[in-house]
């Protein structure tokens, strides 16, 4: 700065600075400080000025795009192939975060269509009985029509309303009778099932959910549902919803009272009626009234008084009542031919009747077929309930073999349809049998996935069947199949597996599941899928494929240690003795280290593994501190095996007596503990039967 300094004042002033400092009045003191800060201000402005362009980039020169010459018709596959999983989850029916109302299986998709046609029918009941709300509504008369307009009246319009449900078809009858018109009475019979069936004028309750075959209690099975905290929440927090209740003075009964003239279809609408809203007992005093008064009802009443008798608890003799509806059936002014809602009913109340539904079941069916009435899916799913409800599947061969000769039946008549798979292959796997559950899978085929109610249910019991039977090859060909483009398995299904495959002695079966659950990303939260597995590991006594288990031992071990669970005895020990096998004396030690670190008693085998091992190494200084820790822990070695030991090390004569010595001690010791054990066992048998004996008999208490 003092060179620029000196360089300012070696500059003359200019004309128009002296003309200011003379205006100003300032001495040349003051005009040389002014002047100073001025040129300071100047030069650092001039300085950031460079800096500023010196750290700019410099500019891009224009790229060319460049275009290729011929486009490959996959490059959109290719950029996009990155983005695909090929393991992901294919889609299923279930509830998103988009839509969580959406069905989640094929029965609610079912369900879902048909509320949604009730809906619209509901909508359009709304409209109907409110022309004045809804005056612009115009559902298009002349697509309707086609182009001509219909003017009905009388009878032809009663008729149609009464055909679309719509409830203003009672204003246009009281308009007909009040004009003197006179009306059939199978009119009048509809217009009653209509008002009927709607509830029209019903009370409407909050709450009080009416007393059903799901969510009653019985006598035999109060206890259990006490006990059971799953099925005590589920009853107390069931969820409180209004419902419609039959009222003594709704549309329906005053409509029923002012008819002049009655017959079998005016009692059968006011019974379904009263089916439909769970006034059962006000149906079945119905039902005695038409048959005292000898009239003819059509089969779809005589199936609204077995669902009565089915649903009414109050009744005891449900099997007696069903006769004396047959015999009303069979003995009336025209006999009724049942049909198959008929039979499906009838089997229903065979349920009911204890240690008889088995025989009871097997009479129906062959009355069935001796009307010639074909059974559905909803007929073989509830003969095959009565038989599980009395723990036998010995009917469910010949279920499947009636299907797969009958595969016409393969189709949905009844949402219920849907049901049948899924409880076959449950009651497949309670018969163990691998036969019947592969031709149940084979007739759910792509095309007729649809009647599988829940998949996931469905393959459970499927592969857990198979692995019982220990059809372990086939297990692993159908998971190929499958897992996972058709379905993804659940963490419990792997336990099972696993199970079998130590029981079977297949841990190269095992080996593959468990690769196919790291494939598959299954998540759990149950350590017993680990133990199971291990369970599985320890069957093997290959040297040449223990890297590869050891390998899984290494995933399950870090499985543990993220689900933050203490390892167990059993998994430890089958731990150091894979690694034995491999000959990884010091991994085996690290992981004997384990036992001490969760203070667990280390196993027995653990130990005399480990002794087996440094004894053919001949390390004599190991092997004495594998003896000391089997004698301290109180375990037992046969003379043979102490022999073959020291003949292996060397060891001298006062350790080899001290350790014999110490091992019969510890012989005699077990004995003393077995027998002690035994008698107190005897002392307690011995005393519940005295307390048996004790017990007061009935008479003895009278």
């Amino acid at each position: 700065m003092g060179g620029a300094y000196n360089n300012l004042w070696a500059r003359p002033l200019a004309h128009g600075d002296m003309i200011v400092a003379s205006r100003l009045h300032l001495s040349k003191r003051y005009l040389c400080c002014i002047l100073t800060l001025f040129e300071i201000f100047r030069y650092v402005c001039t300085t950031c000025a460079l800096l500023q362009r010196q750290t700019e980039p410099p500019e891009a020169e224009p790229q060319i795009p460049l275009v290729p010459k011929k486009r490959d018709p996959n490059a959109v596959l290719k950029a996009l192939a990155s983005t695909v999983t090929p393991l992901k989850q294919p889609f299923i029916l279930g509830r998103t975060p988009a839509d969580p109302l959406a069905p989640s299986s094929r029965k609610q998709l079912v369900e879902f269509i048909m509320a949604r046609e009730a809906g619209k029918m509901a909508a359009m009941d709304i409209i109907n009985s409110n022309p004045k709300v809804f005056d612009a509504y115009k559902p298009f008369p002349d697509l309707m029509t086609g182009g001509k307009s219909e003017t009905k009246t009388g009878q032809d319009k009663l008729k149609v309303l009464i055909k679309k449900n719509d409830v203003r078809a009672l204003d246009v009858y009281n308009s007909l009778k009040k004009g003197g018109e006179s009306i059939d009475l199978e009119t009048e019979n509809s217009l009653l099932a209509l008002l009927a069936y709607n509830g029209q004028g019903n009370t409407i309750i909050e709450g009080g959910d009416s007393p059903s075959e799901e969510n009653m209690v019985t006598v035999e099975n109060e206890g259990a549902a006490e006990s059971d905290p799953m099925r005590r929440k589920k009853k107390s927090t069931f969820p409180s919803v209004p419902r419609s209740v039959w009222s003594v003075d709704n549309s329906a009964t005053k409509f029923f009272n002012e008819m002049k003239q009655k017959d079998g279809g005016s009692y059968g609408a006011m019974i379904q009626g009263l089916v439909k809203f769970k006034d059962f007992g006000k149906a079945l005093s119905m039902y005695n009234e038409a048959r005292e008064k000898a009239l003819q009802m059509g089969v779809s009443t005589y199936n609204d008084v077995l669902q009565c008798i089915i649903s009414d608890w109050d009744i005891e003799d449900h099997w007696g009542k069903t006769e004396s509806v047959l015999s009303e059936m069979s003995n009336g002014p025209s006999p009724v031919q049942p049909n198959i809602t008929t039979c499906n009913l009838l089997l229903k109340v065979a349920s009911k009747t204890g240690g008889s539904s088995r025989s009871l079941s097997m009479e129906i069916m062959r009355e069935l077929f001796h009307l010639g009435l074909k059974p559905t899916l909803t007929t073989l799913l509830q003969l095959l309930k009565n038989f599980v409800a009395r723990n036998d599947c010995t009917v469910l061969p010949d279920i499947t073999e009636y299907i797969e000769n009958n595969q016409d039946i393969l189709d949905i008549q009844d949402p219920v349809d849907m049901q049948f798979f899924t409880a076959a292959m449950s009651a497949a796997r309670m018969l163990r049998d691998a036969d019947v559950a592969i031709r149940l899978k084979n007739l759910a085929n792509r095309d007729h996935w649809f009647l599988v109610d829940h998949p996931p249910f469905f393959f459970n019991n499927y592969f857990a069947t198979i692995a019982s039977c220990s059809r372990l090859s086939l297990l692993k060909d159908e998971f190929d199949a499958i897992v996972p483009s058709i379905y993804i398995p659940q963490s419990w299904l792997y336990t099972i597996i696993f199970k079998h495959c130590q029981m079977f002695n297949a841990p190269d079966v095992g080996l593959f599941f468990w690769k196919n659950l790291m494939k598959c990303k299954i998540r759990f939260n149950d350590p017993m899928v680990l133990v199971r597995a291990v369970g599985a590991f320890s069957m093997n006594t290959d040297p040449e494929q223990c890297s590869e288990y050891l390998e899984a031992i290494d995933q399950v071990w870090k499985k543990l240690m993220f689900l933050q669970e203490p390892p167990s005895q059993f998994m430890i020990t089958v731990t150091i003795k894979l690694h034995l096998l491999c000959g990884g004396i010091s991994e085996a030690w690290k992981h004997f280290e384990t036992f001490e670190k969760y203070k667990i008693t280390p196993s027995y085998l653990a130990l005399s593994g480990l002794l087996n091992a440094h004894a053919e190494a001949s390390d004599t200084p190991q092997t004495l501190k594998l003896l000391d820790m089997l004698i301290e822990y109180g375990y037992f070695l046969p003379p043979n095996v102490m022999q073959n030991i020291f003949a292996k090390v060397d060891i001298s004569i006062e350790n080899k007596s001290r350790i014999m010595r110490s091992f019969k001690q510890n012989a005699s010791q077990m004995k003393q503990e077995y027998q002690s054990n035994t008698e107190l066992e005897a002392h307690d048998d011995t005393k519940g039967e005295d307390n048996k004996k004790s017990e007061p008999t009935t008479n003895e208490i009278v």
